[in-house]
C-alpha cells in the first residue's frame, strides 16, 4: 500500500512540474496570432505595426498581386482595386496555410470535430477612398478564419487546445475608406434657382450628400402640421388653411403621419380647398385613434428650401437646391443608392461563418426596407470603430444561428429602419438556430428610425456602454419578444450602463428601454436616462415593462428632465 501511495506522490509531482511549465510557455505561446479557444480573454485587434496580407485601393488593379499597399514605381504592381478580388485572394490563401491536423495517438477523450491542425490570422488592409459596390459583397464559411488543433499539449480534454484565427478586413492605419451601395451624381448644372444633374439609367428614391441624407422636397420644411379637428374617417382628414393645396403635379405625392404606436404612409388623392379636407388613397390605420402629426413630400412645388430635393422620373433629372453650406454640388460627393444591401455575411446551418472582422470601415448608402450589414449563422464575428450612416433599412441585423458577435464602438447615424437588430426565433427548430452571447457596446447612435436597438428571442445578450441620442422611431431600446411565454428562447438579458438622451420627440405611448413578453434573467442597471419627450396621446416613460414583461431587475438606473403630460 505504502509502495502504491508513494508512486501516486510521484506521479503527482511530475504532473504539477508539466502543468507549471506549460502555464510559462502559454503567454510565448499566445502573443501575436489567433486567439486560443480556452484560457485566453478577448482583446480588440489593433492595426498598429501590423503588414496585411492583401491591400486594396481606389488606384489599384486587380490583376496586380495585391500584396503591396502602394502602387510601385514601374507601375506593373501593387494593391487590388477591388474588395471583391481581395477576397478572392483570401480564399485562396486559405487554401495554402490551413492544413489537416495530425490524426491523434489517443482519441480517448472529447476529440474535436475541427479538421484543421495548422493555420495564421490573414489581414486585408483597404485603403483611403470611395468603394462604390456594384452588388452585395457576400461571405460564406470560406471567407472566414478557421478553428484549428494546436499541438499544445491538451491535458484533459482536446477542446482545451484549440484555437481561432481570424480573417479581418480593416482600414489602413489613418485612412478612412467607404463602402457604398450608392451611385455617384455627377454633372450638375445650375438652372434658376435649381441645380440639375441628370440620372437617366437609375430611379431616384434617396439622395446623399458627403454621406448625409437630403430632404425630399416637403411642406412643412422642417417638424410636422397637426390637424385642427378629430378625424370621422380612415380616409380623409381635416387640415389648417393653407397648409395643404392642390398643387400641380401630385400623383406620386407621400404623406407621412405620426400615429400612436406606429408611422403611416399614404398619399393624398384629393383636396377640398374650401372645406380644408384632405382625402387619402387608402384607409389609414390608427387615423381614429389619434389626431395624426403630419408632413407631405415628393411634389415639385413643395422644392423651396436649402438641402432639398426632387427627382422627375418622367424626365429622368434630379432638381436640388444645396444645403446652404455648399456653393456648388459638383464639388461634394453626391449619391443615389442602388443596393438594398452592402456585407451580406450567411453561413449554414451547421457550418457557420467563423472569425470573420470588420475594422475601421465606413459603410453608406442603402435604398429599401434591408439591412445594411446583414448576419446570420455565424460565430464570433465583429463589427467595431465603424461607421454606417444614410441608409434606408436596418444598420446591422443579426440572424438566426449569430453566436458570440461583437458589435462594438460603431458610429450608426441616420439609419431609417433602426441601428441594430438581433431577431432569433422563440422556438427554434435546431439548437444551431439560436441565437447567444452577442455584445453591444460603446456605439454611439444619432437620428436612427425604427427601434435604435431592439433584440428579441436570444440569450445572454449584453446592451452596454452606448449613447443614443435624437431617435426618430418609437423605441430607443426593445428588448424581448412582445407576445413570448416562458417556452421561449428569451432570455439573460444586460441593459446597462447605457446614456439615452433628447429622445421621443416623435414617438408615444412608449418607453425608453421597453421589455416585452416573458424572459428570464434579465437585468436593467445603471443606465442614464434624461430629456425625454411627453408623447402626444399618453407619456412616454423612462423603463416600460410591456405586454406580459416577467424576469426583469431594474436597479439604479438615473433619471431626469423627463416631460409628463
Amino acid at each position: 500500500m505504502n509502495n502504491l501511495i508513494q508512486m501516486g506522490n510521484k506521479f503527482i509531482i511530475v504532473k504539477k512540474c508539466f502543468y507549471v511549465l506549460l502555464f510559462l510557455l502559454l503567454p510565448a505561446l499566445m502573443q501575436g496570432q489567433g486567439q486560443l479557444l480556452r484560457g485566453e480573454k478577448w482583446k480588440k485587434f489593433s492595426t498598429e505595426g501590423k503588414n496585411a496580407d492583401f491591400y486594396v485601393a481606389p488606384n489599384g488593379n486587380d490583376s496586380w498581386s495585391g500584396k503591396l499597399s502602394s502602387v510601385n514605381n514601374s507601375k506593373t504592381d501593387g494593391p487590388f482595386r477591388t474588395i471583391k478580388k481581395a477576397q478572392e485572394a483570401v480564399r485562396e490563401l486559405k487554401k495554402k496555410i490551413y492544413t489537416p491536423e495530425e490524426v491523434p495517438i489517443d482519441r480517448r477523450y472529447i476529440g474535436s470535430p475541427h479538421k484543421f491542425g495548422n493555420g495564421r490570422d490573414i489581414l486585408v488592409f483597404i485603403r483611403e477612398g470611395y468603394y462604390s459596390l456594384g452588388k452585395t459583397l457576400k461571405f460564406t464559411p470560406d471567407d472566414g478564419g478557421e478553428r484549428v488543433e494546436t499541438n499544445l499539449p491538451s491535458g484533459a480534454f482536446e477542446y482545451h487546445k484549440l484555437k481561432d484565427y481570424f480573417v479581418t478586413y480593416a482600414a489602413y492605419p489613418g485612412e478612412h475608406p467607404i463602402i457604398s451601395g450608392g451611385k455617384i451624381i455627377s454633372n450638375w448644372k445650375k438652372e434658376n434657382k435649381y441645380w440639375v444633374a441628370d440620372a437617366k439609367n437609375i430611379d431616384v428614391n434617396y439622395l446623399i450628400i458627403d454621406g448625409k441624407n437630403l430632404t425630399l422636397a416637403r411642406t412643412p420644411n422642417s417638424g410636422y402640421f397637426t390637424v385642427p379637428t378629430a378625424s370621422e374617417s380612415t380616409t380623409s382628414f381635416n387640415f389648417n388653411s393653407d397648409e395643404i393645396k392642390k398643387w400641380p403635379n401630385m400623383e406620386d405625392n407621400r404623406i407621412i403621419m405620426y400615429l400612436r404606436w406606429h408611422q403611416g404612409i399614404n398619399s393624398i388623392t384629393e383636396v377640398d380647398e374650401t372645406k380644408n379636407i384632405a382625402y387619402l388613397k387608402k384607409p389609414q390605420d390608427g387615423i381614429l385613434v389619434i389626431s395624426p402629426r403630419y408632413y407631405i413630400e415628393n411634389i415639385t412645388a413643395l422644392l423651396d428650401y436649402p438641402g432639398e430635393w426632387y427627382y422627375d422620373k418622367h424626365f429622368k433629372k434630379i432638381f436640388l437646391i444645396p444645403p446652404k453650406n455648399i456653393e456648388n454640388p459638383n464639388k461634394s460627393r453626391i449619391i443615389s443608392p442602388v443596393l438594398k444591401t452592402l456585407i451580406a455575411i450567411e453561413g449554414e446551418q451547421k457550418r457557420p461563418v467563423r472569425n470573420l472582422r470588420f475594422y475601421g470601415l465606413s459603410f453608406e448608402a442603402t435604398e429599401g426596407e434591408s439591412s445594411a450589414i446583414k448576419i446570420k449563422y455565424t460565430n464570433k464575428c465583429e463589427i467595431v470603430d465603424s461607421k454606417i450612416s444614410a441608409v434606408a433599412g436596418i444598420g446591422i441585423h443579426l440572424g438566426y444561428g449569430s453566436y458570440q458577435i461583437r458589435i462594438l464602438n460603431n458610429n450608426i447615424v441616420r439609419a431609417a429602419g433602426g441601428a441594430i437588430v438581433v431577431e432569433g426565433n422563440p422556438y427554434p427548430e435546431h439548437w444551431t438556430d439560436i441565437i447567444r452571447e452577442v455584445i453591444i457596446s460603446n456605439n454611439y447612435i444619432d437620428k436612427c428610425g425604427g427601434t435604435s436597438i431592439h433584440a428579441k428571442n436570444t440569450l445572454y445578450t449584453t446592451i452596454s456602454h452606448n449613447e443614443i441620442t435624437n431617435n426618430l422611431g418609437r423605441y430607443p431600446i426593445y428588448v424581448g419578444g412582445w407576445s413570448n411565454l416562458e417556452e421561449a428562447i428569451d432570455g439573460g438579458y444586460r441593459v446597462e450602463y447605457n446614456h439615452i438622451h433628447h429622445i421621443q420627440s416623435l414617438a408615444d405611448d412608449s418607453g425608453v428601454i421597453t421589455s416585452g413578453g416573458y424572459t428570464y434573467d434579465s437585468i436593467i442597471r445603471g443606465n442614464l436616462i434624461h430629456h425625454v419627450k411627453k408623447g402626444k396621446f399618453n407619456d412616454n416613460v423612462a423603463i416600460w415593462f410591456d405586454n406580459m414583461s416577467y424576469g426583469w431587475t431594474a436597479e439604479d438606473n438615473i433619471f431626469y428632465a423627463l416631460e409628463q403630460g
